[in-house]
C-alpha cells in the first residue's frame, strides 16, 4: 500500500473517531481532569494555542505527539512555570530525543496544585454517612498529575504521525483518582510553500471515579495550520490557525501570529474565538473570557547547544490575568 493511501486512511480514521468520541455534546463542568485542558509551553500559549501544526518544539507533547520531531541524534528539553488562577502552580516539563531511523520519543510531565487550604468538613456526600468520613485535620491539599510518553515517526518528507499515553491522576484530600488517555496525531507538508497541516485527538481514555462517580476526560479534536505570510532576508512573520472541538463546548477557532528577527528574537500575539462563550451583560453579545495572549521570545548565548527562553501574557475578562515562562534547549 503506497503512503498516500496510508496518509489517507489514517486521517479518514481520526475523524471518524473524533467525530464518534465527540457526537454527543456534555455540559461544560462535567469533564475530570480539567487541568489537561491549560496549555503547556509560552510559545503555543502565546500564540492562541493554535499548536496543533507546530513541529520541532518538545512542548508539542502536550498539544500534537506528531510534532516532537527533532533531528537525528538531538535532544530537546522544555520547562515551564505557570502562575496560574487563583494561586494554583501549574508547571510541566518534557524532553524528547531522535533515535535516527526508529523515530522520536519523548516523555513529559504536569503538575497543579495547591497546599493548605482551609477544609470545611461538617457536610459528607449523600452516599455517605458522616461516620464515615475521616475528619482529618483543618487542611488539605489538592493535586492534579498527568506522566506521558510520546513517540512520533517521519514516514515522508512531507508526512509524520505520532502517538501519546498518558497516566492522569488527580487528588484532594485523601482521596485520589485515576485514568488512563491517549493522544493521536498527524503533521503534512502540503509542498505548497510552506504550508503545514495537522490533526490530533487528545485524551481519549476512561474516566476519573471519585465515590463512584465518573467524570470523563476532557476530549479533543483540532485540525490547524501554518505558513509564512511575508519573509525578508533577516525577518519572517508566520500565521496559525487551529479549528478544535472540544466534547464539552461548541466550535472553537485560536489564531496566532510570530515575527522573527534574525532567528533571535520573536513577537508573538494570539486570540481564542468563542472559548468561554460568556454572554455579556450589557450587549448581550457572546463573548469569550480567555482572550488575548502576547509574549515573546529570545536565544540565550550558549556554547554547547541552542537555548530559548518564551514569556506568553493571558489576558481573562473575569479572572485574573496569567504569565508563562518556559525555557527550551536543544542538545
Amino acid at each position: 500500500m503506497s503512503y498516500r493511501r496510508i496518509i489517507g486512511l489514517v486521517l479518514i480514521l481520526m475523524l471518524v473517531m473524533a467525530s464518534i468520541s465527540l457526537a454527543s455534546l456534555k455540559r461544560p463542568g462535567l469533564n475530570g481532569a480539567a487541568f489537561l485542558k491549560i496549555g503547556v509551553g509560552a510559545r503555543m500559549v502565546a500564540l492562541g494555542s493554535a499548536a496543533t501544526s507546530i513541529q520541532g518544539d518538545p512542548n508539542a507533547l502536550f498539544w500534537n505527539p506528531a510534532g516532537i520531531s527533532v533531528d537525528a541524534g538531538r535532544t530537546q528539553v522544555g520547562f515551564t512555570y505557570n502562575n496560574w488562577i487563583a494561586d494554583l502552580g501549574h508547571h510541566a516539563g518534557a524532553v524528547t530525543h531522535n533515535f535516527n531511523n526508529i523515530g522520536t520519543f519523548g516523555i513529559g510531565f504536569i503538575y497543579m496544585g495547591l497546599s493548605d487550604i482551609t477544609a470545611d468538613r461538617d457536610i459528607a456526600p449523600a452516599e455517605y454517612s458522616y461516620a464515615q468520613i475521616d475528619q482529618g485535620s483543618g487542611t488539605y491539599n489538592y493535586n492534579d498529575v498527568a506522566f506521558i510518553v510520546a513517540y512520533s515517526k517521519q514516514f515522508t518528507d512531507k508526512f509524520r504521525m505520532g502517538a501519546a499515553a498518558k497516566y492522569i491522576s488527580e487528588s484532594i484530600d485523601d482521596q485520589t483518582a485515576s485514568a488512563y488517555a491517549f493522544d493521536f496525531g498527524a503533521i503534512y507538508k502540503t509542498g505548497l510553500k510552506d504550508l503545514t497541516i495537522g490533526a490530533r485527538l487528545n485524551n481519549v481514555g476512561g474516566d476519573l471515579k471519585f465515590y463512584a462517580l465518573g467524570n470523563p476526560l476532557p476530549l479533543n479534536f483540532s485540525i490547524g495550520m501554518n505558513m509564512t505570510i511575508a519573509q525578508e532576508e533577516n525577518t519572517k512573520f508566520q500565521g496559525f490557525f487551529d479549528f478544535t472541538k472540544p466534547q464539552d463546548s461548541p466550535q472553537l477557532y485560536f489564531v496566532g501570529g510570530e515575527w522573527t528577527l534574525f532567528e533571535k528574537f520573536a513577537l508573538r500575539g494570539g486570540y481564542k474565538f468563542n472559548y468561554s462563550n460568556i454572554i455579556d451583560d450589557y450587549t448581550r453579545y457572546r463573548q469569550t473570557d480567555e482572550g488575548f495572549t502576547l509574549g515573546g521570545g529570545m536565544t540565550l548565548p550558549m556554547d554547547k547547544y541552542h537555548m530559548w527562553l518564551d514569556y506568553s501574557f493571558t489576558d481573562f475578562n473575569v479572572l485574573n490575568d496569567t504569565h508563562r515562562f518556559t525555557l527550551r534547549f536543544e542538545l
